[in-house]
């Protein structure tokens, strides 16, 4: 996008001085995203992801390649980081969050998808993901920060709400 972000109001603010300026939910295709979020609900628990580095719980996702749609991204990202096999028409397309990694920082869009899942995969821990929580929105984590940036968006976008 090309923008800083000047530390002016956000709608979510997170660890690290992460920061939600925007949601919008326009239709699918509607500009481009640089990454991808999913927000995947089971009964009334949330997907989250330990991510190595950050120390943090997060939304499963991660950036979008080269010549790939926003939805294969979401589709790829969440297998890749949790085991979670979904199809493509599975997922809902929810809007675009705009996001800035702190202040003066650069501003990054986004497009985040939210589904459902009967039954949850097998996860093995890879080199990018520790571990993965069903969490119920109240237990408390183990090991690390929670992203309440990602955490406010799975709330706005949770399938029937």
């Amino acid at each position: 996008m090309g923008e800083v972000w000047d530390g002016a109001a956000a709608l979510a603010t997170g660890p690290r001085g992460m920061a939600l300026l925007a949601f919008d939910a326009l239709p699918e295709g509607t500009g481009t995203a640089a990454y991808v979020l999913v927000a995947l609900w089971h009964g009334e628990a949330l997907l989250l992801v330990r991510e190595r580095r950050r120390c943090c719980w997060e939304l499963p996702g991660g950036k979008v390649e080269p010549g790939e749609t926003t939805r294969r991204a979401a589709v790829r990202e969440l297998r890749e980081e949790t085991g979670q096999r979904v199809d493509a028409d599975a997922l809902a397309f929810a809007g675009y969050a705009t996001t800035a990694l702190g202040p003066g920082r650069q501003v990054l869009r986004g497009a985040v998808y939210t589904g459902t899942t009967a039954r949850p995969g097998a996860f093995e821990p890879t080199e990018e993901i520790e571990r993965t929580i069903w969490w119920d929105g109240v237990a408390e984590l183990p090991g690390g920060e929670l992203q309440t940036v990602d955490t406010y968006l799975a709330a706005l976008v949770r399938p029937g709400t």
